[in-house]
Parts: C-alpha cells; sequence; structure tokens
C-alpha cells in the first residue's frame, strides 16, 4: 500500500518526465489527460443539468438579459478583493 509520500514522489517523477517531452508529446498527453477527466464520474444527471443551465445562459445573452463583464474588469476586481 503506497502512502500520501510516495504518491506524491511518483506524480513528481511523472511531472518530470512529461515536461521532458516534446510540446507535441505533451500536447498529446494532456488531451489524453483531460478526456480521462472528463470521462471520470459522469453523471448524465448531472450532465443534463449544466446543458440546461447552459442553454439557459446562452439565452439571457442572446435576449440581452445577462450583464456582460470585460475578462480584464473581472480579473482586476478579483485581484482587489483578494489584497483585502
Amino acid at each position: 500500500m503506497s502512502s500520501v509520500l510516495d504518491d506524491k514522489a511518483s506524480a513528481e517523477r511523472v511531472t518530470d518526465l512529461a515536461l521532458n517531452l516534446t510540446p507535441d508529446q505533451q500536447a498529446l498527453l494532456l488531451a489524453r489527460l483531460h478526456d480521462n477527466l472528463q470521462s471520470l464520474g459522469q453523471d448524465p444527471e448531472h450532465e443534463a443539468a449544466w446543458a440546461t443551465e447552459i442553454e439557459r445562459r446562452v439565452r439571457e445573452v442572446e435576449n440581452g438579459d445577462a450583464e456582460l463583464i470585460d475578462h480584464e474588469v473581472v480579473m482586476e476586481q478579483l485581484r482587489q478583493r483578494f489584497r483585502e
């Protein structure tokens, strides 16, 4: 049975190896890891709820009912909030 420290060391070794891959190899690895994470624990009810929420938000934007805030403004507001 592995300990948390063993797991962390293993993850660090894998990360070091990944960082030595070519950019194309890293992109492939990233895509495969992303696909794997996406497939873990997918709950059809959860996915359906998100699809409904996304559709609602798109309608709000299309109808002009949503207040859209520029990314830079949001980031500055967050920086100020977390400085306090």
